[in-house]
């Protein structure tokens, strides 16, 4: 079973050095770990290397469905600023089957999908955890 719908920094020191994060307003209620885009400040869900790592608060912390409501400030990770860092997908945004040394890349939907042509901007699977898996940035 899945739990805590996110994807994190394996480790606090690629926030540190980099700062990766950008604010924009999203434009429909997403789930936290949904991967999109940011254009002209405002975050969609679909293809793209940028996903919501929104800081829970309230009543919906530690939910497994956190969701950032339309109109809200969102805190949207820019992976492309992060190359070589290790993150913890902890997410229903994992495609159904996965492997070591997979890609995975947004689709059109903002969920993960296997791209097997991948070589940048993408997730490259280094460990399949219980709770999902452990990557390293492809920038």
């Amino acid at each position: 079973r899945r739990t805590n719908r996110m994807i994190r920094f394996e480790k606090l020191a690629a926030t540190e050095k980099n700062y990766p994060f950008v604010d924009a307003v999203v434009d429909a209620d997403y789930k936290n770990g949904i991967f999109g885009e940011v254009v002209d400040g405002t975050f969609t869900a679909g293809e793209g290397f940028k996903a919501i790592m929104q800081i829970e608060k309230g009543d919906d912390m530690k939910y497994d469905a956190f969701t950032v409501l339309k109109g809200d400030h969102a805190r949207i990770a820019d992976f492309s600023k992060v190359d070589g860092q290790i993150v913890n997908i902890t997410a229903d945004e994992l495609p159904e089957t996965y492997a070591v040394d997979n890609m995975l890349v947004a689709g059109a939907t903002g969920t993960l999908v296997v791209d097997g042509g991948a070589t940048n901007e993408a997730f490259k699977v280094i460990e399949v955890m219980p709770y999902g898996v452990r990557a390293v940035v492809v920038a």
